[in-house]
C-alpha cells in the first residue's frame, strides 16, 4: 500500500513538472494563510492569471522558511491549467510596484 502511494506520488509530481515546463508562465503569489492541524501544517497562497484569482496550497513541511505569511513569491503555473503550479519560497518578491499591480 505504501509503495503504491509512493509510486503514484512520483508519477503525479513528474506529470505536474512536465505540464508546467511545457506551458510555463511565471507570476507572483501571496501567502495568505498558514493552517496548523494536529499532525501537519498547510500553507495557502493566491495568484492572479488572466484576470482571475487562483488559490493554491502546499504542505508546510516542504519549506524551510517560517516567515512566509503575507509575503510574495515567484510561482510557475501552467497556462493550460493554472491550478497546476509550483511556488518558489526561495524567490521572494519585494518590488512594491509588482506587488501593488497584483491586487490580491
Amino acid at each position: 500500500m505504501i509503495l503504491g502511494a509512493w509510486i503514484f506520488s512520483k508519477i503525479y509530481n513528474h506529470n505536474l513538472e512536465e505540464e508546467i515546463k511545457n506551458n510555463r508562465f511565471q507570476t507572483v503569489a501571496k501567502v495568505y494563510e498558514i493552517s496548523y492541524g494536529a499532525k501537519n501544517v498547510s500553507i495557502k497562497y493566491k495568484f492572479r492569471y488572466n484576470d482571475k484569482i487562483y488559490v493554491g496550497g502546499i504542505p508546510g513541511e516542504k519549506i524551510e522558511k517560517d516567515d512566509v505569511l503575507n509575503n510574495y513569491f515567484k510561482i510557475d503555473i501552467s497556462t493550460k491549467n493554472p491550478e497546476k503550479n509550483k511556488i518558489h519560497f526561495d524567490k521572494e518578491v519585494f518590488n512594491k510596484q509588482i506587488i501593488d499591480s497584483l491586487d490580491l
